[in-house]
């Protein structure tokens, strides 16, 4: 009886394991995204809300690939591409394999900018440290590619032509998915005038979300000045809404939007060190 039972404990650690691999917080209007090969999230920059979404819609993403499928060409991989810029990317290459630390890490001058318009936060830092735990737990699943364009562009191209070479570049078409968070103009269908990064990807079908809420504050640079770059807060004095993922009818600069409770300003992440 007591080998019996010895057996049975033994045989769940599979299942126990498989359970906590799988588990990822609740995602509200998941399956409304699942049959797109391509997502962008749009975000406002500096809140600690939108790189906490979008982890979680990377964990989710992830559980649902078969490790089975790794073997096929352009199948059991996914994609993470973020708007920041690409010559952060050695550097972060080290960091989510170990080699180097983070305080190391975010020595590097792009974490640093005068200028700080909320993409260098520490909601986004957690986002980081997020996709590298995740990459361990989904070893050879995951990519991460930084495609934002140098901090100093000599080539005169515009940052949408850039991220869109860059995302090429990075053979987005041959993963199973690809996950965009990028700023909300990038990410429009719909331009009156000038092309955005989705337009400029448009043969691979990009599905794409605004963000919303209703109350709330954000880090953001209201002027050309550092110290224009500080917390905003703001009241649209309307009724909270279910918070997950709506689709428009009428699509005229994206295909939906993700609606908060609130937003969170998330201060500069630069300084910070464990």
């Amino acid at each position: 009886m007591k080998t019996l039972l010895i057996c049975l404990i033994l045989l769940s650690f599979p299942t126990l394991a498989t359970q906590e691999k799988n588990q990822c917080p609740p995602f509200n209007g998941l399956e409304l995204l699942s049959k797109h090969k391509l997502v962008m999230l749009g975000e406002w920059h500096g809140t600690q809300e939108i790189p906490k979404i979008f982890g979680d819609l990377v964990c989710h993403t992830l559980s649902s690939i078969s490790p089975a499928t790794t073997s096929k060409k352009g199948s059991g991989k996914i994609a993470v591409m973020l708007e920041i810029q690409q010559e952060l990317q050695p550097s972060l290459d080290l960091y989510m394999i170990d080699k180097i630390s983070q305080q190391k890490f975010l020595s590097h001058p792009v974490w640093s900018p005068k200028w700080q318009d909320g993409r260098f936060s520490m909601a986004m830092l957690a986002l980081i440290d997020r996709l590298k735990s995740l990459r361990q737990q989904y070893p050879g699943q995951l990519d991460v590619w930084l495609i934002d364009a140098l901090r100093t562009n000599q080539r005169g191209a515009s940052k949408d032509t850039v991220m869109a070479e860059n995302a090429v570049s990075h053979k987005v078409g041959d993963y199973q998915k690809s996950l965009f968070l990028v700023g909300n103009y990038h990410n429009k269908i719909n331009l009156k005038q000038g092309s955005s990064l989705a337009i400029k990807l448009k043969q691979f079908k990009p599905f794409t979300l605004t963000v919303k809420a209703q109350v709330g504050s954000y880090w953001a640079c209201k002027g050309p000045s550092a110290q224009s770059c500080k917390a905003n807060h703001f009241d649209r004095n309307e009724v909270a809404k279910t918070e997950g993922v709506f689709i428009y009818e009428d699509k005229q600069q994206y295909h939906g939007e993700y609606q908060f409770n609130r937003f969170t300003f998330s201060p500069p992440a630069n300084g910070l060190t464990k």
